[in-house]
C-alpha cells in the first residue's frame, strides 16, 4: 500500500477511527471545505424525513454519481439467507482478499450487511500504515513501565494487519466509499449515518473541490438526505450531526430554523451526557436570539413529529 499525503478531513477520520482502537486496546493490556447545496425549506427538509420523498436520484440528478457500476441493477433486499454465510466467511477468514470476491457476490445480490463489511474493510486497511505509525509513536513515547508491552502490541498488531490486508491494491483500496454509498442508497441506516464523513474525502485539495464543483454539491445534497433519513431512524449521531452542520453551514447552507428543530430532538430524545447536554443548551440559547417566535414555533412542531416518528 503506497504512502499518501492526509488532508485534515482523512486525518480526522483518522484519529477517530484508529488512535481511539489503538488507546483502548492497549489499555486493556493493562487491565472520522464549504459550499452551497441547493436551498431547501425547513418544511421541506423535514417532509423528506418523515419519508415523504421517493427514492434516490437519477443519474443526472446527482451530477454523476449515482451512475456507479455499483448501483446499476441490484436489489433493495437483504436476504436472510446471506447472514449465515456472511457470519461464517467473517469468522473463519485471515485475509481479507480471501474474502472479497464473495462478498462482493453477496452485496451486488442485495446484502446491505455485505456491501458495508467491504468498504468497513477497506477503509481499515487503508489505514493499517498510518495505524502502524501511531502504533510505533506511541511505543517510543511510552514510559519504561509500559515500553515493552507498547512496543510488543505495535509489532502483533502491524502484523495482523498486513496478514489481513496483503494483497489489496490501492485501487481496491480508493473503491471504498462505492460500497458505503451502495448500501446508503439501497436504505442502510447505519451506511446512512457514516456517509457525509466519507463523502468529500475522494477530494485532497481546495482545487480538486472546484474542479469537481457540480459533483461536490451533488455529495453534498445527498449526504444531508442520508443523514435525515438516519435521523429519522433514530441514530442520535445523525441527529447531532445535523444539529451541527445546519449550525455550521459547512456541507450544507446555514440555517437556524433546522439547527433548533434538531437540537429540540436530541433534547427530546435523551440519552445525552450531562456536559453534552450543557453545551447543547448553551447552543440552543443562542440559536433562539436569532428566531422568531414563528420561528421556534415550527422548529417545536418539527422536532416533534420527528420525534413520534424516530422515537416516540
Amino acid at each position: 500500500m503506497s504512502k499518501r499525503t492526509y488532508t485534515w478531513r482523512t486525518l480526522s477520520i483518522l484519529l477517530l477511527a484508529g488512535v481511539g482502537g489503538i488507546v483502548v486496546a492497549f489499555c486493556n493490556l493493562r487491565s472520522r471545505d464549504s459550499g452551497p447545496v441547493e436551498e431547501k425549506s425547513a418544511n421541506d427538509h423535514v417532509a423528506h424525513s418523515a419519508g415523504e420523498i421517493g427514492n434516490e436520484p437519477s443519474a443526472g440528478e446527482s451530477g454523476g454519481v449515482v451512475d456507479s457500476p455499483l448501483s446499476g441493477g441490484v436489489s433493495d433486499v437483504s436476504p436472510a439467507s446471506h447472514v449465515s454465510e456472511l457470519t461464517a466467511l467473517l469468522a473463519t477468514r485471515k485475509n481479507v482478499l480471501v474474502s472479497l470476491g464473495r462478498l462482493k457476490e453477496l452485496a451486488l445480490a442485495g446484502d446491505d450487511a455485505a456491501a458495508l463489511q467491504i468498504f468497513d474493510d477497506l477503509r481499515l486497511c487503508g489505514l493499517s500504515e498510518s495505524r502502524g505509525k501511531i502504533l510505533e509513536d506511541l511505543a517510543v513515547t511510552s514510559l519504561p513501565p509500559l515500553q515493552d508491552e507498547a512496543v510488543e502490541y505495535a509489532v502483533t498488531a502491524s502484523e495482523q494487519d498486513f496478514e489481513k490486508c496483503a494483497g489489496l491494491d490501492s485501487t481496491e483500496l480508493a473503491s471504498k466509499f462505492d460500497w458505503l454509498a451502495l448500501a446508503a442508497r439501497r436504505g442502510s441506516v447505519a451506511a446512512k449515518s457514516q456517509f457525509y464523513v466519507y463523502a468529500l474525502e475522494q477530494f485532497d485539495t481546495p482545487q480538486e473541490l472546484v474542479a469537481n464543483a457540480q459533483r461536490v454539491d451533488a455529495l453534498k445534497t445527498e449526504a444531508i438526505r442520508h443523514l435525515s433519513d438516519a435521523a429519522a431512524a433514530g441514530k442520535p449521531e445523525s441527529m447531532m450531526a445535523l444539529f451541527d452542520e445546519y449550525q455550521r453551514g459547512v456541507i450544507v447552507d446555514r440555517n437556524a430554523e433546522l439547527a433548533y428543530t434538531y437540537a429540540r430532538l436530541l433534547e427530546r430524545r435523551g440519552l445525552l451526557k450531562p456536559n453534552t447536554l450543557a453545551y447543547l443548551h448553551t447552543q440552543m440559547s443562542q440559536l433562539r436570539s436569532e428566531l422568531t417566535a414563528v420561528q421556534i414555533e415550527g422548529a417545536e412542531q418539527r422536532s416533534e413529529a420527528l420525534y413520534r416518528r424516530c422515537c416516540g
